[in-house]
């Protein structure tokens, strides 16, 4: 029996929607995570001697989204210079190399910008200008593609 074909996410072709607007393509994305919380404890009337252990509160990690600098998109940068920053919804597309079909895709929801970084510059390189922003988030949840 042969085994299925697996359609594997490249790690390159990312695209930012927020609030549902094409808004960048980006290069890196790092701190998609999820964990819970453990709490341990140890009932009184409990026969055995040790602790049990129970789930707790889901916490959600800060996102950072890295990509080139653009001439014409100050999004990330005017999204943290707003007073307070507003929380949005944003969508990262996990794209095929034609940039047009999603292969996976991840929604934050009350996403706020915590972090901006500009582009390092250096006359002896010639490297390309990136920016990042870091996010804090409320909730994150992986969509159907």
């Amino acid at each position: 029996m042969a085994e299925p074909a697996l359609s594997l996410v490249q790690t390159y072709r990312f695209a930012v929607l927020i609030e549902n607007v094409d808004v960048a393509h980006v290069s890196d994305v790092s701190g998609i995570d999820i964990s819970v919380e453990v709490h341990e404890y140890r009932e009184g009337s409990f026969p055995e001697n040790h602790v049990r252990k129970i789930p707790g509160l889901r916490k959600f990690g800060n996102i950072t989204l890295k990509g080139g600098v653009v001439k014409d998109n100050h999004s990330f940068y005017d999204w943290i210079h707003q007073n307070p920053p507003e929380q949005k919804n944003v969508t990262i597309e996990a794209r095929d190399s034609d940039m047009t079909t999603v292969l996976a895709a991840w929604t934050a929801e009350g996403a706020f910008p915590v972090k901006y970084t500009g582009p390092e510059f250096s006359g002896t390189k010639s490297d390309i200008a990136f920016e990042s922003l870091e996010l804090a988030i409320q909730k994150i949840s992986r969509n159907e593609a």
